[in-house]
């Protein structure tokens, strides 16, 4: 037993000697696979390692359409992890097999059209390296397909479609040619058209598959101009001077960015004008350049000019801006008079009734003389609408010329506050745009205590097309004791949310309206332009008169303020100016109630849409007037000259100027008559374009101060 015992203790032992020796001598073996298989992988450092060794595996590829990922054992990221590491390195444990991922490769080929819109492009985008790729170029229609370019340079690829092996990204660029020249319309004169002024916008548009590069005009054989365009000469167009009297022929035609020519059209047509003085400057811009005088240097100043008003802004303190009313007549072909009538602000030197003669060298340019020996230049330019309706909700920001001092003003419904770093003011407001790109801005200051009474007159003039509106100001300060100051400088705007919702509407431009005063049966008619009014009345008990607005101010919802004041003629002056507390009583802005601040009187308003019927100017027309009991006379009318005949017999001189839309006022001055002003005064209301009512009005020389009044209806040709 004993003997059994020991020796099973020996067995025992050298089995576990047997074990160890075989344990220490045991080896693992590290198997690589390929993913893909069999595409060109080279895998170094598999095969069999003593336990606890360190292995060391590479992956790369003879294949240049592959790159190494990663490497992954039976599917897992290998050590419980992503392993990118290559060479990779570890201690071998045990058996194992590891999978070396491989990824091909990818190129962006990307393509492009010579010129963008010659044609389209298909084929390309992320390709596989090593794959076909196959481009095809398609033109559009006036295109041919000539060669493909790449970045790398070479030669020209003529081959469409064309196919390559991807070995790399690439970008290439069909090249096409364009086989069709450009389209171009003359818009503006048309074919046989009678145009009544030498100054004429000519208009017209081109368009090409390619785009357009310019556009050539020729007016009367003087040479090819290329004209102004808008969005790549989709619209084309030039400020000409036509010749007048005669016929005249345009040609024009449009060359591609190919250099590919249109056809050249061609368009004859007449201009009927005497001369090159136009008949009317309503809707002008005018730089003024006074001629040097005494060895000094005298700036210009800009004017412009709506149908009866004008605003004229200037940039230094040594002659002030101003808002008035004008008239301006032809007095022969190439000859004009200008009458300006200074109106606001008040208490500032002005040249009323001072008559400048123009004489136009073409169409956009006169020199001028005036009664006191100056002359000058006058610079004519077509305006743009720029003046926003009101300033509700917008602040206007201020910078002086002189010292570059800047004042924030802030408005909101009728009221003002103004914050600058001297301290802060407020008040009430009246803004009025007297033209297209000018408006009146008045402030009257109701704080602090010692600016109570100063009132401080703003000529902006907007910048056109600038967003935010902004521009240039000229300020006249006007104190409680009448001293005046000056500045100009520069503003800009922004808008802020506001919370006023207002009834009446924001302009009263365009409008009609019919006015019934209290206790009384009959109405009268008030038209309004911009800035301006007129009203017509057939009885004496109600005005009949033109005037300017100043005021349409809002100061709640249903309420606000109206004030003119009467300009012509001369028994209306100071007669008919009025500030009214308006009440409006519908949200379209329909109607209203008047009421007289001073008199208390009050009226009912209603509101339409004024129709535009009263002409630009009289040269060259008749009119003929019936008075309500009388005979018809005919008024002729010939540059600044009239002729009556029939009832009436008479001649002289004449100026005309449309106040509102449907009213105008003429005002006669007979030859030989003793008086230097006008004789009589026609307010002429324009029911349709060729007919309307009118009221006359003469001095009465058998009542001192007094006038006699004739009403009836004319008819025009």
């Amino acid at each position: 037993m004993k003997y059994h015992s020991t020796l099973a203790r020996l067995t025992g032992l050298c089995l576990l000697a047997m074990a160890a020796s075989s344990q220490a001598a045991a080896t693992n073996v590290i198997t690589v696979l390929t993913a893909p298989h069999n595409f060109g992988a080279v895998i170094t450092g598999e095969g069999p390692y003593a336990n606890g060794a360190s292995a060391t595996l590479t992956a790369s590829t003879t294949n240049g359409f592959y790159v190494f990922e990663n490497w992954t054992v039976k599917g897992q990221n290998a050590a419980g992890g992503t392993i990118t590491d290559n060479p990779y390195t570890f201690t071998v444990t045990k058996n194992e097999t590891l999978t070396a991922n491989f990824a091909q490769l990818e190129y962006t080929i990307a393509t492009g059209s010579f010129p963008t819109n010659g044609g389209t492009i298909s084929g390309g985008g992320k390709k596989s390296s090593g794959a076909s790729a196959t481009l095809k170029a398609t033109a559009k229609p006036g295109f041919v397909f000539e060669y493909w370019t790449t970045v790398a340079g070479g030669s020209p690829i003529t081959a469409n479609p064309y196919k390559f092996t991807v070995g790399d990204d690439d970008v290439l660029v069909a090249h096409f040619k364009d086989t069709q020249g450009p389209t171009l319309k003359i818009i503006a004169p048309a074919a046989s058209e009678e145009i009544g002024t030498a100054a004429f916008a000519i208009k017209g548009s081109a368009s090409d598959n390619a785009g357009v590069a310019a556009v050539y005009y020729n007016l009367n054989g003087a040479g090819w101009v290329l004209a102004s365009n808008v969005n790549q000469f989709a619209i084309w167009y030039a400020y000409v001077t036509l010749t007048p009297d005669s016929v005249n022929t345009l040609a024009a035609y449009a060359v591609n960015d190919s250099g590919i020519f249109s056809i050249t059209n061609t368009v004859r047509f007449a201009c009927v004008a005497a001369g090159l003085a136009p008949l009317s400057i309503a809707g002008q811009k005018v730089m003024v350049e006074e001629a040097a005088t005494g060895g000094n240097t005298n700036y210009p100043s800009y004017a412009t000019f709506d149908s009866a008003t004008y605003v004229r802004w200037s940039a230094f303190t040594n002659n002030a801006s101003e808002v008035g009313t004008y008239t301006y007549t032809p007095t022969g072909p190439n000859t004009a008079e200008f009458v300006p009538q200074h109106v606001l602000p008040p208490q500032v030197p002005d040249n009323n009734g001072s008559v400048l003669e123009l004489t136009f060298t073409d169409a956009y340019t006169a020199t001028y003389t005036n009664q006191s020996g100056g002359s000058g230049d006058f610079y004519f330019a077509v305006t743009q609408e720029s003046v926003p309706p009101t300033l509700d909700g917008v602040v206007v920001v201020t910078k002086s010329y002189y010292g570059g001092s800047m004042t924030t003003k802030i408005f909101g419904g009728d009221a003002f506050t103004n914050e600058e770093q001297g301290g802060n003011s407020s008040g009430t407001y009246t803004f009025t745009p007297f033209t297209s790109e000018d408006a009146l801005l008045v402030q009257a200051y109701a704080d602090p205590t010692s600016m109570v009474g100063e009132t401080n007159y703003l000529v902006l003039m907007f910048t056109v097309g600038a967003s935010p509106a902004s521009g240039v100001y000229s300020s006249t300060v006007l104190s409680a004791s009448g001293v005046v100051s000056l500045d100009t400088g520069t503003f800009t705007t922004t808008s802020v949310p506001v919370a006023n919702t207002f009834w009446g509407p924001a302009t009263l431009a365009g409008l009609q309206a019919t006015i019934t005063p209290e206790g009384e049966h009959t109405s009268f008619t008030r038209s309004y332009g911009r800035g301006t009014f007129a009203d017509i009345s057939t009885t004496t008990t109600e005005p009949t008169d033109v005037g300017i607005y100043l005021a349409n101010t809002h100061a709640s919802m249903t309420t606000g303020f109206s004030t003119i004041a009467a300009l012509a003629p001369p028994y209306a002056v100071g007669q008919d100016d009025e500030t009214a507390v308006v009440i409006w009583e519908s949200s379209a802005g329909t109607s209203s109630t008047a009421s007289n601040v001073v008199s208390g009187a009050t009226a009912a308003v209603t509101y339409a849409k004024a129709n535009n019927n009263a002409p630009a100017a009289l040269s060259g027309q008749s009119i003929t007037v019936k008075a309500t009991s009388g005979k018809a006379t005919t008024i002729s009318f010939t540059n600044n000259l009239f002729k009556a005949s029939g009832a009436e017999q008479a001649s002289g001189t004449y100026t005309y100027a449309p106040y509102t839309p449907t009213m105008a006022l003429v005002e006669f001055a007979a030859t030989g008559a003793s008086s230097n002003g006008p004789d009589l005064y026609l307010l002429l209301n324009y029911e349709s374009p060729a007919s309307g009512a009118f009221v006359s009005a003469e001095v009465d020389a058998s009542s001192a101060g007094g006038w006699k009044f004739k009403e009836g209806s004319f008819t025009m040709k």
